[in-house]
């Protein structure tokens, strides 16, 4: 990556980086995916991307950083602090830039979520204030994926041992990838020779209750030769759909004035209630989605929390149909 970004690996060989220089103009084709990626940012929604080998889907991830809102006072000071004790490098959160952090697959419990002895904080608060890219999403052991469940939804990750318990905050942008198949090409037959078994036992590995850790999923489809011609010049920079993110992340500031919750992610049942209403035409849909996709209670809230997203994106005051 040279110049672009302070890249290094950590002491368990995790990839850890502060990306400085990488800006969504350089990536050619994927606007379904870089609109994904900044709804996630807006609502700090959690993003998976299905996609071929190829196609962008590292390249979107690392990018990822430069349109998040600005790092707060806060979540600085202890990013600062998680860093410094585990001798970890602090140059780019003494500059203000979030970290990004990509574990392997291989990674275990204790590496992702935190434990050992003595007991140190993991990945997943090595990641607090930035991004936590779990690449390769169907390889990770399915039992290290489930413990993600709680910190993703509390903000911080609680270890209990014999001699005490320690709190760690966990509070990241969740970002995912995988392929579509163990070659990585489905559906293109002319280059997948995955049977119908292979390509199911593939997917399989990416359970319900793993799928529904995120708010979204997005296609990184390959991109065209015609995009390939495309310029720099004619894409949207970072800078301006960060600009967009913090319009988005301010009307959320003020929506949720005087309580604790900072983004749409974070809406429980109440304020679900409260901030998105649906309209009559609205509630039509909803019901016949919900119904026909057989979407649990879960499901459907995290729809109603990326559509009250897309609305602040698109400076909405109500969730429409479209």
């Amino acid at each position: 990556m040279g110049d672009a970004a302070r890249h290094y690996l950590d002491s368990e060989g995790v990839e850890a980086t502060f990306e400085l220089e990488l800006d969504y103009a350089d990536v050619l084709g994927q606007e379904v995916a870089k609109r994904g990626m900044a709804l996630a940012a807006a609502g700090e929604l959690g993003l998976l991307m299905i996609g071929s080998p190829g196609s962008g889907k590292t390249m979107l991830a690392r990018r990822m950083t430069d349109i998040l809102p600005e790092l707060s006072v806060e979540d600085q000071q202890e990013a600062l602090c998680i860093h410094s004790v585990l001798g970890e490098n602090i140059d780019g959160l003494l500059a203000g830039h979030r970290p990004f952090r990509s574990p392997h697959h291989s990674i275990s419990t204790a590496g992702l979520i935190g434990g050992g002895r003595p007991v140190h904080p993991g990945e997943i608060s090595l990641a607090h204030g930035g991004v936590l890219f779990l690449d390769e999403l169907a390889e990770f052991p399915t039992g290290v994926l489930q413990t993600l469940r709680q910190p993703i939804e509390r903000g911080y990750v609680r270890i209990v041992r014999v001699d005490g318990a320690f709190t760690f905050p966990s509070r990241f942008q969740l970002l995912a990838a995988s392929n579509p198949c163990p070659c990585g090409f489905f559906p293109d037959r002319n280059r997948c020779s995955c049977t119908e078994a292979q390509i199911q036992g593939y997917l399989r590995r990416l359970s319900r209750p793993i799928l529904e850790r995120f708010d979204m999923g997005v296609e990184a489809a390959p991109v065209s030769f015609r995009e390939l011609e495309e310029t720099p010049e004619e894409n949207e920079s970072s800078k301006e759909i960060r600009t967009r993110v913090e319009r988005a992340v301010k009307i959320q500031k003020k929506r949720f004035e005087g309580t604790k919750i900072r983004f749409n992610s974070r809406m429980g049942p109440a304020e679900i209630r409260r901030f998105c209403p649906l309209g009559e035409r609205e509630r039509e849909f909803a019901e016949k989605v919900y119904e026909i996709r057989g979407l649990s209670a879960r499901s459907y809230h995290k729809v109603l929390k990326t559509a009250r997203t897309i609305a602040d994106l698109a400076g909405e005051k109500n969730i429409r149909r479209e």
